[in-house]
């Protein structure tokens, strides 16, 4: 018998070892279960490499997961823009138009995203040369039926080139993600 080996064996009995492993398959398969983002709806227009195009007008529709939620739970409306490191705009306009059935005259806003700081460097999360950044249009409000959300840039299309696509978002409000992890530093 090799020297050393009946000492390995000692440490790794074939229970302990199966019991741990069980364990192991257990805990991966219930985290698979669990629900690791709180978006319950999100839709995005994609342009490519182009950028927006002249003109561009779209209408994001969302609907709650669940449709009995609809006037009563309440939601982030998230807009989000996707760009990369190429892009020659430093800042980002959008008119947003909301409606719903519930009120009566359209909300109309206009956003200004700045996507890199002053020193040139990308802002918010992404890598690769690869970006998104986001805004919050509401917090904690319900979304009723009828509820829609239409985005248009007044930039022309030679301003947009690098923003690859622009989306809407409802996130449950309040949720969060059971991945979450508290940092020790905090």
């Amino acid at each position: 018998m090799t020297p050393g080996l009946s000492q390995i064996k000692s440490i790794l009995r074939p229970s302990e070892f199966r019991r741990s492993a069980g364990w192991i398959a257990f805990s991966v398969i219930l985290s698979a279960c669990a629900e690791i983002t709180p978006v319950e709806f999100s839709h995005f227009d994609n342009f490519g490499s182009r950028g927006i195009p002249d003109g561009w007008v779209y209408d994001f529709n969302p609907v709650p997961a669940d449709s009995a939620d609809m006037g009563r739970a309440l939601y982030d409306v998230v807009l989000t823009v996707r760009f990369n490191s190429r892009t020659s705009s430093r800042n980002l306009v959008l008119d947003v138009e909301e409606v719903s059935l519930e009120k009566m005259e359209p909300v109309n806003s206009r956003i200004n995203l700045t996507l890199f700081s002053d020193e040139g460097k990308p802002l918010g999360t992404g890598n690769l040369g690869l970006f998104e950044i986001s805004d919050t249009l509401h917090r904690a409000v319900p979304v009723y039926e009828g509820y829609s959300v239409a985005v248009s840039s007044p930039l022309p299309s030679s301003e947009t080139v690098g923003i690859n696509a622009v989306g809407v978002s409802l996130v449950r409000s309040g949720r969060k993600s059971p991945l979450d992890i508290p940092s020790p530093l905090n």
